[in-house]
């Protein structure tokens, strides 16, 4: 999986184009055209040898497959998006009490932009995704409550790694629970646990212009705990601090690629875990209808972010793309309650990290509370 290598023949005046994945296969070769590979170079003059490059010299196949590794990360990472806003929601909303069920139904869209430090070279991962749920709340006493709830989802999202003009797409499915517990001081916990079944399939084109492709799917789950506190100011503003708490595991699988080249591929499982510092601060606006008022919102979090694992393997060379930093993200929007039943909400958002940025991104979402 490493690019080709320009080596000299037997003759000493001609040269054989030889794959760097080791194998010795041979392309060209018995002239002097230095342009049949797109990186064509002899690494440090030896003579009809092999010798394997750095490993900044990969192949442009296996960068993408480094990259389509990381985009699964990048993609299962956003969804998480979609329950804690809603949870937040249910929060700020005051929902309190005994209440039948909320139905809920939400739809982001996030357009991230990965660094070259990830694969090698810049490239683009917009998820798209919708989840629907359902849930309950309980007074437990002393105006203290609890709820509950189970959701659903799925998502799309578009990968553009800027290679030769090689693409492809992730499709993910994902269920799950999640609960919270609102204290009558302003203490709450939120906690959420999804799992998802996640496959990408991608388009690859190399150096020559010859087209590959490959699916890769896995399953994976991932743990969610907020921790915070409402604190009321004057004027109906409000400050929520919270301590966040995130792990991700995305499974393992192997494949074989498609195309003139037949390449046997293995990524193994990778664990990421984040954690970090949010700052939600709104002010309750109330209007003349009953039970309705107007929220505007602003968030801020700081993350950092360690991942294990995740190591591609193929024609014995094994790659691994770095995901770990620090992320700062943001979304200022609105939730109106309507009255007693109905509430929407819309948000923009944005961050930046060491290795990603979500340039940009917008939410929409209802719910209807019986």
């Amino acid at each position: 999986m490493y690019r080709y290598h320009l080596v000299q023949d037997n003759s000493g005046t001609g040269y054989w184009l030889v794959n760097g994945d080791g194998t010795g296969a041979s392309y060209g070769g018995g002239d002097d055209d230095t342009t049949k590979s797109g990186n064509a170079y002899n690494a440090d003059g030896s003579f009809n040898t092999f010798v394997p490059p750095d490993a900044e010299m990969l192949s442009d196949l296996a960068r993408m497959m480094k990259g389509a590794s990381a985009a699964q990360t990048i993609s299962l990472l956003n969804q998480s998006r979609n329950v804690a806003k809603h949870t937040d929601g249910l929060r700020l909303a005051g929902t309190k009490g005994d209440h039948d069920v909320t139905l809920w139904i939400n739809n982001f869209y996030t357009n991230t932009e990965v660094g070259s430090d990830v694969m090698g070279h810049k490239f683009k991962v917009n998820t798209n995704a919708t989840y629907i749920g359902v849930d309950k709340s309980w007074d437990i006493g002393n105006s203290n409550t609890l709820i509950s709830g189970v959701f659903t989802g799925a998502g799309i999202t578009d990968n553009q790694y800027g290679v030769n003009g090689s693409s492809g797409d992730s499709d993910i499915y994902t269920v799950g629970v999640y609960g919270m517990y609102v204290h009558n001081s302003g203490l709450f916990a939120d906690v959420t646990a999804q799992g998802y079944r996640i496959k990408t399939s991608d388009d690859a084109y190399t150096e020559q212009g010859e087209q590959s492709s490959y699916d890769m799917s896995s399953n994976a789950v991932s743990l969610g705990l907020d921790i915070g506190r409402r604190y009321a100011l004057q004027d109906n503003f409000y400050v929520e601090p919270s301590v966040k708490l995130a792990y991700l595991r995305n499974g393992s699988d192997e494949f074989t690629t498609h195309g003139t080249s037949q390449i046997k591929v293995k990524k193994d499982a990778s664990d990421v875990f984040q954690y970090g510092l949010g700052l939600n601060v709104g002010k309750t606006i109330t209007t003349s209808a009953p039970d309705a008022f107007v929220q505007p919102y602003f968030g801020l979090t700081v993350l950092k972010q360690h991942v294990s694992g995740g190591e591609v393997t193929s024609s014995g060379t094994t790659m691994k793309s770095d995901l770990d930093g620090y992320q700062l993200q943001s979304n200022l929007g609105v939730n109106w309650q309507m009255n007693k039943n109905n509430g929407v909400f819309t948000e923009v958002n944005a961050g930046t990290g060491d290795k990603f940025n979500n340039a940009f991104g917008v939410g929409v979402g209802y719910r209807y509370s019986f």
